[in-house]
């Protein structure tokens, strides 16, 4: 299970740095893939290509490295976060594979090129593609995949669209042509067992993420059970399920264990930054609860977003957490 905040790890940044130093090369594969399902996977077809569209793919991928590297100094690689980040917050977000099981299913469903069949505009499942994905060697010989979305923009023919062009004096439209705009904004890497992402938004449409943090709240809200009232564990469930943003607060990593957690620290947090909490401390084990239905108060105090400013003495609620190295 993936969780939100962290310090960042050494294997996942020093991949992802030597991803962007060193590139990749050829043999490429490209595939289109098409509409995810709720368990994230996907029917993906191999594209037949030529050597210079191989050439421009690996283009796309240098593209991205020099936008990469004029930040690799200044980049934090942390663990992925479902919690939307600042604007400007600049990150690289991984996710462990081989401890994340709705990925790793997803990733299950595109196979090899030569085990794929071959893209045709006909196709039931993905003629008309929704991502893209270009497969080609990094430095260690090892598999590298770049994916990226396919939005509506980035179709150019279809219902009040012309497709034209200019030859000599005239404005000639192209007939029967299924154009698509790939470009060097991937939503996530692949690289050895990490996925990192790179915009967070396209990512969970890629490979319906949002399901996983359905399921990741349900657990998170089922661990209170011994320290929140039964009918504000319904309340929560509640919320979740009609307020997205409290989801992804909740399917982030609960920070506080309040097995442990020691009561006067979390009155001083509720009463500092005035959340919508009740805490009592009369039984053998801390209770929780919070007025009326609105428990955006108590999963702000469980994810330890409540904070403050060392110089001002100021209380704030943090949208993002990032560890400060010692």
């Amino acid at each position: 299970m993936t969780s939100s905040g962290g310090r960042p790890k050494p294997e996942p940044t020093t991949l992802y740095r030597s991803l962007v130093e060193n590139g990749v090369e050829a043999p490429v594969d490209f595939f289109f893939g098409g509409e995810p399902k709720a368990d994230g996977t996907a029917e993906y077809r191999s594209i037949q290509h030529t050597a210079e569209l191989r050439k421009d793919l690996l283009k796309l991928v240098a593209v991205w490295r020099s936008k990469e590297s004029k930040h690799l100094s200044e980049k934090l690689v942390s663990e992925y976060d479902c919690v939307r980040q600042p604007e400007g917050y600049i990150t690289a977000q991984f996710i462990d594979l081989r401890v994340d099981d709705h990925l790793s299913k997803a990733l299950k469903s595109l196979k090899p090129a030569a085990d794929t069949p071959v893209w045709t505009t006909d196709d039931a499942e993905v003629g008309k593609p929704r991502s893209f994905v270009i497969e080609a060697k990094g430095a260690t010989q090892s598999k590298i995949r770049f994916f990226g979305r396919i939005t509506k923009g980035q179709q150019l023919v279809g219902p009040g669209r012309m497709l034209a062009f200019v030859e000599g004096d005239r404005f000639r439209a192209l007939i029967d042509q299924k154009v698509f705009v790939i470009d060097a904004r991937f939503d996530c890497v692949e690289v050895g067992p990490y996925m990192f992402i790179l915009r967070s938004t396209g990512f969970e449409s890629l490979f319906a993420y949002e399901t996983s943090l359905k399921e990741r709240a349900d657990e998170r809200i089922e661990s209170l059970a011994p320290y929140v009232a039964a009918d504000k564990i319904r309340a929560l469930k509640v919320a979740i399920g009609t307020n997205r943003n409290l989801l992804r607060q909740i399917s982030g990593r609960i920070r506080i264990d309040l097995k442990t957690a020691d009561p006067a620290r979390i009155q001083a947090a509720v009463t500092k930054c005035h959340l919508n909490v009740i805490v009592d401390t009369s039984g053998k084990v801390i209770r929780l609860s919070f007025q009326g239905d609105d428990p955006q108060g108590l999963i702000q105090l469980l994810t330890d977003r409540a904070v403050e400013g060392i110089v001002s003495g100021t209380s704030y609620i943090a949208p993002a957490l990032q560890d400060v190295a010692d």
